[in-house]
């Protein structure tokens, strides 16, 4: 009986033989790398052939480490599908079709066709074959212009910028041209060594599950599978083949649209907007939620479709600011973002837009108090998930008394919160004046909060020459750090100098946006000397705004 697990050192021409058949799943995505990557590659075995003196025979050289590959392989079948190592398969197929197509010697171009395809034998029933399948949707093509015979000369030169990101078709072009361009001595050598003394680690596992739990003993050069990897193969490892194509389809359609850092963050709030609690491992809480609760298929349909969709609303900046009253774009300024699991679910579940509307408003004074609050990580989970758990009791999260709402004490508590030094901390001072900006004019052009940043108005002392913008006794405390000494300033504004007057702070700060300026700071403009009063007036007025808007 095989065990579970195995694993063997083979080189490359034991590898390309008639006991593995190699197949990548379709869970994998498509072959990425770079032309950087494979000029890696080959850069790293010229290098190696070169430390060696041209006469020396090629069996005497120290083996080279190609990495590891992890299998999925029936007991006595050669048939293994590819956990992790199809871009080096992949890039490696190409690199042997290559050199059996520019090889002159017949014998030896048999030898390299042989490493790329395995012969049929009616005596144990098995057909003509290539030794790598790629996922059906890339294969046809790569059986067509990489492992026929020939096959590699038919793909003309301008082929290295295709219209498509066809990284199969970059890389063959790339390294023709490099094999091309060496002697055929030279290139007889790399040959013999790359099919001699090269090595991988071949890690064999009897089934996918094994394979998942080792598939962090990663490759020094390959691409990992990432979390939404593995995830792809839980669903569609079960489903029968048309359907496990169209689900995968789809989940590289998101993945694609979303980029795959985003998409990760998607499947980590779409698990919290869930299950209410932290996510600790996205893919041990996703192997808990869907087994146990939503099914695979329904968790894509119905789930992961339209989230992804939601999502990139959520994190859309243009699109916030178009479609709503503006409490998503100045959520989007927060420096944390556990909102967003509630957010997909009550959006989701919601279709009317003014509920929409009244969802984010809600939420963004809940994200104000946790904010001002300085509410830890844990604090802020725990209060989200409670309205995650009131959206799976199917309550109505809109609603007084919700965890979504402020109780009567937490909205005196936001209220003197307002009124303390607690508005003036770095991390609340872009989201406020954002809100108030709003509030004061709706607009729909505002620069995304990236470009946007916040300075203090008025300054501590006069320079020697010229009238500063000043404030009186009650300088740092009260007016300085107040909410009312706050401007929006967009980033290309340039630093202040040492020896300031008030004309030049308030050019530097404010005059190119004279025939335009922000709401906000539209009291300022002609402001110069000390500006004590006018800076307490905008302040009281800010926060009686902020309060009547919040009903505190």
């Amino acid at each position: 009986m095989m065990p579970s697990l195995h694993a063997r050192e083979l080189p490359l021409r034991k590898m390309m033989s008639e006991e593995y058949v190699f197949c990548i799943p379709n869970f994998q995505r498509a072959y990425s790398w770079s032309t950087e990557q494979a000029g890696d590659l080959l850069d790293d075995l010229f290098t190696e052939i070169d430390e060696y003196d041209p006469e020396c025979p090629v069996d005497a050289m120290r083996p080279y480490f190609f990495g590891s590959v992890i299998l999925v392989r029936m007991p006595n079948a050669p048939e293994a599908d590819v956990i992790d190592g199809q871009q080096r398969l992949t890039t490696l197929t190409m690199l042997i079709s290559l050199l059996r197509d520019i090889e002159t010697d017949q014998a030896t171009a048999a030898a390299l066709h042989d490493l790329v395809h395995a012969r049929g034998n009616p005596l144990v029933g098995t057909s003509d074959r290539f030794r790598l399948t790629l996922r059906p949707r890339d294969n046809d093509f790569f059986a067509a212009f990489v492992q026929a015979p020939g096959a590699t000369c038919t793909v003309p030169d301008d082929s290295a910028e295709p219209a498509g990101d066809d990284n199969i078709l970059r890389n063959l072009v790339f390294m023709r041209k490099a094999l091309q361009a060496l002697s055929p001595k030279r290139r007889q050598r790399l040959t013999m060594f790359v099919v001699e003394r090269c090595y991988f680690v071949v890690i064999t596992a009897a089934d996918r599950s094994t394979a998942y739990r080792i598939f962090s003993v990663i490759n020094s050069r390959g691409l990992n599978l990432s979390t939404s990897d593995l995830i792809k193969a839980e669903i569609v490892s079960s489903l029968p083949d048309e359907q496990a194509e169209a689900m995968a389809c789809e989940w590289e359609r998101i993945e694609g649209a979303l980029g795959r850092a985003g998409f990760e963050s998607l499947l980590h709030h779409t698990l919290f907007a869930h299950t209410g609690r932290r996510v600790k491992s996205i893919l041990t809480d996703f192997q808990s939620l869907v087994p146990n609760g939503i099914g695979r298929e329904a968790f894509v349909a119905d789930i992961l479709i339209p989230y992804a969709s939601i999502y990139d609303y959520l994190i859309n900046q243009k699109a916030s600011l178009e479609r709503d009253s503006g409490s998503l774009f100045v959520l989007q300024s927060f420096d944390f973002n556990e909102w967003i699991g509630p957010a997909l679910r009550i959006l989701n579940n919601c279709k009317e837009r003014a509920l929409h509307t009244e969802f984010l408003e809600k939420l963004e004074r809940l994200c104000f108090y946790l904010l001002l609050r300085r509410d830890y990580t844990g604090s802020r989970l725990a209060r989200f998930g409670k309205i995650v758990d009131t959206l799976a009791a199917g309550e109505n999260v809109l609603q007084d008394g919700s965890p979504l709402d402020l109780s009567d004490a937490e909205r005196q508590e936001l209220r003197g919160l307002l009124y303390s030094p607690a508005i003036s901390a770095t991390r609340v001072q872009l989201p406020i004046m954002l809100k108030l900006e709003l509030l004061l004019s709706g607009a729909s052009g505002l620069p995304a909060p990236e470009d946007l940043h916040v300075d203090k108005f008025a300054t501590r002392r006069a320079p020697a020459a010229g009238r500063a913008l000043t404030v009186g006794v009650r300088s740092d405390k009260d007016i300085l750090n107040g909410l009312g000494n706050l401007v929006l300033v967009r980033r290309r504004r340039s630093l202040a100098t040492i020896r300031e007057t008030a004309v030049e702070r308030r050019e530097r700060l404010m005059g190119h946006d004279a025939s335009e300026p922000f709401a906000t700071s539209v009291s300022l403009l002609d402001a110069e000397g000390d500006v004590t009063e006018r800076l307490e007036q905008r302040e009281a007025a800010f926060l009686e705004r902020l309060c009547s808007h919040w009903q505190l």
